[in-house]
């Protein structure tokens, strides 16, 4: 099981270089905001068609990508699996780590903070931190240039 951190020690391990933040939310929510400097690679998104929430069924593949990529890039950092208030990251890391994935970190609180049935803040998000955040994925970090490294390695 993956273990779990919060958005203070998931940006220490981004700083240092030992981990980078992957956003399993959908496009649209990354694009309203998300941590500076996170991967976008969503586990639902939107169909086109209907508009209804879809699993990626790519969601593994391109994980494996990005830390190829990472890896081929000189590093092999841990992955902070992030969402909105927790549910998405978790299963995103129960779905990983059944493929025998390993380094990753969910960030409880995620972007938007956990919070009980009443309401009540249970883990700060992102939102709610002093920690740097943007609303551009930075080059490379986008969900289509993800995609773009999955279909290069089947070339």
């Amino acid at each position: 099981m993956a273990e779990t951190i919060d958005v203070a020690e998931a940006w220490q391990m981004m700083e240092s270089g030992a981990a980078v933040y992957l956003d399993v939310r959908s496009t649209g929510e990354f694009g309203h905001g998300h941590p500076r400097g996170a991967y976008n690679i969503p586990l639902i998104e939107p169909d086109m068609a209907t508009g209804r929430p879809s699993v990626n069924p790519a969601f593994q593949q391109e994980v494996e990508a990005l830390r190829e990529h990472l890896i081929a890039a000189g590093g092999d950092p841990k992955l902070v699996i992030g969402c909105q208030r927790g549910g998405r990251s978790r299963q995103a890391c129960q779905a990983l780590e059944m493929t025998g994935a390993s380094g990753l970190l969910d960030c409880t609180g995620g972007w938007g903070g956990a919070s009980n049935m009443l309401g009540q803040l249970l883990a700060e998000g992102w939102v709610h931190s002093d920690l740097p955040s943007a609303t551009e994925a930075d080059p490379g970090r986008d969900w289509q240039s993800i995609q773009a490294l999955v279909s290069d390695e089947s070339a």
